[in-house]
This record gives C-alpha cells, structure tokens and sequence, in this order.
C-alpha cells in the first residue's frame, strides 16, 4: 500500500513539473543614429537543436545582419527577409548538436533604421524549436518595443 501511494504521488509531481522554454526580444540603441539592436533570447530546461522564429520589424527597416551568439556555436544559422516584411530566422545543427546552455541571448540582429517607432509593437512569431528526436515544440507569439 506504501508502494503504491508513493508511485502515486510520484506520478503527480512528474505530472506537475511541466518543462518551461520561454523565448523574449529586446531592443537597443545601435552605435550609429540609425542602427538598433533586437536581441534574442531563450531560457529551456530542454534541449532543442533547431529553431525557426519570424521578427516583425518596423517598415522603416532598410537592412539586417543577423550575429549568432556562443550560445549557438555549433549551429548554422541562415536569415531571409520575407515578402510581408518579416524576417526568418533559422538554426539547425545537421548532426542535432543541441544549442548550448538553458539561458541567454541566441542572437542579435543590427538592424538598420532612420527611427524605432517608440510606440510601435513588434512581435516574433512562427515560433518552433525542435528537441532532439524531431519532437516540435511550438511557443506563443512574444511582444516587443523600444
């Protein structure tokens, strides 16, 4: 009976310790009058080897370049801004290396601007990160501003 009742409590508390991977974007002034910097960042406590996400940025946007982080090393990371404006993000590791350590900045993105819209609400969407074994886990849109 002791057996049973402790199996039991132990499948609830595996059962309430759901894994948390949140995904967030920050914005910067650049070191030019018309650069800013969006950083990205994820906190798991799963490992992922690969990740799509979309970035909204400001229609005043005139280019991009995407920097990865040490967090991504072992990673190819390729971007392609999209017709509806968006940029795409991805990174992969063809030999499912994951991406390094459970907190921090993946990668930044210098963006080139005339002006960030103080008020304007960028999103990142499109969200998928895919755990080793091809299992894809998709995250909510994230907000972001100045």
């Amino acid at each position: 009976m002791k057996h049973s009742l402790f199996v039991l409590i132990l499948c609830l508390f595996s059962l309430s310790a759901e894994a948390q991977t949140t995904i967030r974007a920050t914005v910067k002034a650049g070191e030019q009058a018309d650069e800013w910097i969006v950083s990205v960042a994820l906190d798991n406590d799963q490992e992922y080897v690969a990740m799509q996400v979309d970035v909204e940025l400001p229609d005043s946007v005139t280019g991009t370049k995407v920097r990865k982080s040490e967090r991504m090393q072992s990673q190819t990371v390729l971007s392609n801004r999209m017709r509806n404006g968006r940029l795409r993000i991805l990174a992969y590791n063809m030999t499912s290396k994951p991406i390094l350590g459970n907190a921090g900045v993946l990668y930044t993105i210098l963006v080139k601007a005339p002006e960030w819209p103080a008020d304007r609400i960028c999103h990142l969407s499109n969200i998928h990160l895919t755990r080793p074994g091809s299992k894809d886990v998709a995250l909510p849109d994230v907000e972001f501003q100045l």
